[in-house]
């Protein structure tokens, strides 16, 4: 039980973290766009180019995972729909 919580616990801090960094990548592209080096600019340009695709695909994702999560939660709790879904494979 106790390592269970500390998993939970070390996967939700891991997934804020990650949450944390994209959200902060614009910011790291605006400031590797006031360095110096033309090579750096060129990596925060294409960074600031490229956060709202990224961000657009992963709400896609997102929201098409959590469709599907829902969707396998009804279904596996509805009886006679889950019956009817194993009937047609």
């Amino acid at each position: 039980s106790l390592v269970m919580a500390a998993i939970g616990v070390g996967m939700t801090a891991l997934v804020y973290g990650l949450v944390g960094i994209i959200v902060k990548l614009d910011d790291l592209g605006m400031m590797l766009m006031r360095q110096k080096s033309a090579a750096v600019q060129g990596i925060g340009r294409g960074l600031i180019s490229f956060m709202p695709w990224f961000m657009r695909g992963l709400s896609i994702v997102g929201t098409l995972a959590m469709f599907l999560v829902g969707g396998g939660l009804i279904t596996h709790n509805l009886g006679f729909l889950h019956d009817f879904l194993h009937a047609q494979h």
